[in-house]
């Protein structure tokens, strides 16, 4: 019970603004003043937070813990210059940087046992193992996510996905949101429908109107299927888009990824990584025995010119399209540089993320890998455009009602709206309700699966990674006109185009400087999240899906809310949406089936 509450405490940090009155030129000194000793300070937090990640040992494990702690009353004694209000005349842009500068803070004890409890996780995480067989006990990166990604065995995926949730678990805006996702649910019921239907040729486990087992989506959160796509490909004879072979075939070295990743920025106009990026950076991992984390992660160390990134990197495509996600982490570090030390950050909790993203949606296109010699020629033809498409929507969809469904859970956990005695069986209910995913093994209240997701073990809110898929599609329709895309938004190649990197940089240098409305603005000419984008990107995918669906009677959704798609209507019915027309044709149609198959 203990681990649980220190688990939700990650969740609990608010902000509250405090000031006693004082003028517009006071208050802009208070603020010069605090810049210049925060960012050292929080450089040396960073500093000692690199060390520990880099190599996880108990002692730098508690050095990080107390430069958090002396962070923590840096940050009080800061609090506790700030008067108590501002005088009238202060301006707007005075305050709201008053506000980002001096947020309240935990208790010291509570600040020091989340941030122990933190650290412990983010460890566990890294060193916690799963024998294989008696002698061979394997981490999650890179042994545990490769079998993962490549094993076809039902039994073996289910042995690891239970023995890594043990392992970890038993150690130590809403309605906006859901207002978005009933626009996008059609597009993930098509995707789950096909998936599952070519997985049921695979592991007969699988039922014909059944949820997904858990195990068997290619990754240990399953929030991304892009590894099961060799087994649910549309069509085999067509292109190859993972162009892992091409790679290997023309000896391709870890530093000539990242290289390949920076040139692509370039190339645009935006700028190139410093040195002490290739000086200071973990790109690979290291030979000397060192425990490390692998999660692949950018960090800024806040002095405006350290900027590095930790990844375990193996050469292969998914490699390379993480390498220009975390490059873009890097670019917005780099762009937003100048801006006074509180503004540095993302506009809001998605931008950072729909950056590097959309830098994948430009990179993985046929064209793209065409320009720089990983395909031959770029295939102009359906069957390699639905190939590609699909392959994109494994990696963008499922992640839509994955976060959604978390950050529900997360939302009623803060809330005491469930009993801490039932928080799994609550997990699990939302992950059967959204993700039409099940859990391949009994799971009960003495477990706690959400801790097995890295994620959520760190305390990330999930929900930015929803936020992230709406806007990575915003951003990448309003470069590519930039760049004067014309055909199909999913051929779009915005590499090598000033105007598209120069409306990027735009955007970017803002930083936090203005709300994040504003930032969108510049960026798309909307002041909100607009799903529109995904769905005209994905259209010839949707609209190929429901043929392929109605043709084969396939049906979508799960459990009770399972349908049968009906040409006729144009649509399908879901629990509490059924109609007295659509239930006539609906039973028609299988009446039909039935005679068909008599």
């Amino acid at each position: 019970m203990t681990r649980v509450c220190l688990v939700v405490l990650v969740w609990l940090c608010s902000w509250v603004l405090a000031f006693e009155s004082t003028t517009d030129g006071e208050a802009r000194a208070l603020l010069a003043e605090f810049e210049a000793a925060a960012a050292k300070a929080y450089n040396t937090v960073n500093l000692k937070t690199w060390a520990f990640l880099t190599n996880i040992t108990d002692h730098n494990r508690e050095i990080a813990v107390e430069e958090m702690f002396v962070m923590s009353k840096f940050q009080e004694e800061w609090n506790n210059k700030v008067p108590f209000s501002l005088h009238r005349d202060v301006s707007p842009e005075i305050t709201r940087a008053m506000s980002m500068a001096f947020p309240a803070q935990l208790d010291p004890a509570d600040f020091k046992n989340l941030n122990s409890m933190m650290a412990s996780l983010h460890a566990m995480y890294s060193t916690t193992t799963v024998c294989l067989t008696p002698k061979s006990c394997v981490g999650l990166r890179p042994d545990l996510t490769r079998k993962m990604a490549e094993s076809r065995n039902y039994d073996e995926l289910k042995f690891i996905w239970k023995s890594w949730r043990t392992n970890v678990s038993r150690k130590e805006v809403e309605e906006d949101i859901l207002n978005l996702y009933k626009e996008l649910d059609p597009l993930y019921r098509l995707v789950h429908a096909f998936v599952r239907k070519r997985l049921r040729l695979v592991y007969p486990q699988i039922k014909a109107r059944g949820h997904l087992p858990a195990c068997v989506l290619g990754s240990m959160s399953g929030s991304a299927w892009t590894n099961i796509f060799p087994l649910v490909e549309p069509y085999s004879e067509a292109a190859d888009m993972d162009v892992t072979s091409a790679m290997l075939k023309q000896n391709y070295t870890v530093k000539r990824m990242f290289t390949m990743g920076e040139e692509f920025f370039t190339s645009m106009g935006l700028k190139p990584l410093p040195a002490t990026f290739w000086e200071r950076s973990m790109l690979e991992r290291p030979q000397d025995g060192r425990n490390v984390s692998c999660h692949p992660m950018a960090l800024d160390f806040r002095d405006g010119k350290d900027f590095r990134i930790k990844m375990c990197t193996e050469v292969n495509f998914e490699n390379l399209a993480t390498i220009h996600h975390e490059l873009g982490h890097i670019q917005y570090f780099m762009q937003y540089a100048h801006q006074p030390f509180m503004y540095r950050n993302g506009a809001n909790d998605g931008f950072h993320e729909a950056i590097g993203e959309l830098m994948i949606l430009s990179m993985s296109t046929p064209k793209h890998l065409a320009k720089v010699g990983l395909l031959e020629e770029v295939p102009e033809n359906t069957e390699t455009n639905i190939n590609f498409l699909l392959r994109t929507a494994l990696r963008s969809v499922p992640i839509l009602p994955f976060s959604l469904a978390i950050d529900l859970w997360r939302s009623k956990v803060l809330s005491g709206d469930y009993d801490s005695r039932e928080y799994n069986t609550r997990y699990w209910k939302l992950t059967e309700q959204y993700l039409g995913v099940e859990a391949p093994v009994s799971r009960t209240d003495e477990d706690l699966d959400p801790l097995a997701i890295f994620h959520i073990a760190i305390g990330d809110n999930m929900i930015r990674y929803f936020k992230m898929t709406i806007l990575q599609f915003q951003f990448f329709e309003k470069l590519c006109e930039a760049a004067g895309h014309e055909g199909p938004l999913h051929t779009c190649d915005f590499y090598g185009s000033k105007e598209a990197g120069n409306l990027l940089a735009k955007v970017l240098s803002m930083g936090s400087s203005k709300p994040w409305e504003d930032a969108l603005e510049v960026m798309t000419g909307e002041r909100h999240m607009n799903p529109r984008p995904l769905l005209r990107y994905f259209q010839p995918l949707q609209q190929w899906l429901l043929e392929d669906n109605i043709k084969d009677g396939d049906g979508v959704g799960w459990g009770d809310s399972w349908a049968l798609l009906n040409s006729s209507a144009g649509t399908w019915m879901l629990q509490g949406q059924c109609t007295p027309l659509l239930l006539l044709l609906s039973l028609l149609q299988i009446l039909y089936y039935m005679l068909v198959s008599y």
